[in-house]
């Protein structure tokens, strides 16, 4: 059953504006060498890239693990947008192409990120992590053997859209619905949990 969540209007503050602008413009600076995204302007990458991370964060913030990993992140997206949200938590992005891992080191330098590590796969254990994916499926991250090697169960996931698999016990599906006042709209993600018991 899909528990629906309206969070209504997410306040940012006026350094966290100018830190989600940032990473808007080295996307779309960066994009123009190597395909990072389909999106062409910031509008585009505030709407479908940051709004589905404050999204999923405002929602997941109050039971975040010391440790998360963003599987297959690509863009930088939830990780980075976690990482500068939660500064406190140890944020590792896991992607295995190594010029998008590039961007990523760089962004999170331009963004002044102390709680982040990027690496091509996961090469030392991990207790209990968060994992986060949003354009991979659960069946990518079970394939992965770093991943079932190096993640000490029980691990919640997080999908971004709807997904299953066999290995995991479904914990919820959410609905979640919010905006930024300033953008001027709200839109609606889908986030689907499981439990990997190992």
């Amino acid at each position: 059953m899909t528990r629906s969540i309206d969070l209504g209007w997410i306040p940012l503050s006026g350094s966290l504006q100018g830190k989600l602008d940032l990473y808007a413009s080295l996307l779309l600076e960066w994009n123009k060498k190597i395909r990072l995204t389909g999106f062409s302007t910031p509008d585009e990458v505030r709407r479908h890239l940051i709004l589905d991370s404050l999204l999923a964060f405002e929602l997941l913030h109050e039971r975040l693990p010391a440790e998360i990993i963003d599987f297959g992140s690509g863009n930088g997206t939830p990780g980075l947008l976690f990482a500068i949200l939660a500064p406190n938590h140890r944020i590792t992005l896991l992607e295995r192409i190594e010029k998008k891992r590039i961007f990523i080191e760089y962004a999170a330098s331009r963004l002044g990120l102390s709680n982040t590590r990027t690496l091509p796969s996961l090469s030392c254990p991990i207790i209990s992590p968060l994992i986060l994916m949003k354009a991979i499926t659960l069946d990518d991250l079970f394939s992965d053997p770093a991943i079932r090697k190096n993640t000490v169960p029980p691990c919640n996931l997080f999908r971004f859209g709807h997904d299953s698999h066999s290995a995991c016990i479904p914990v919820s599906s959410y609905a979640i619905t919010g905006g930024v006042h300033s953008w001027g709209e709200t839109k609606t993600i889908s986030l689907t949990e499981s439990i990997f018991q190992g």
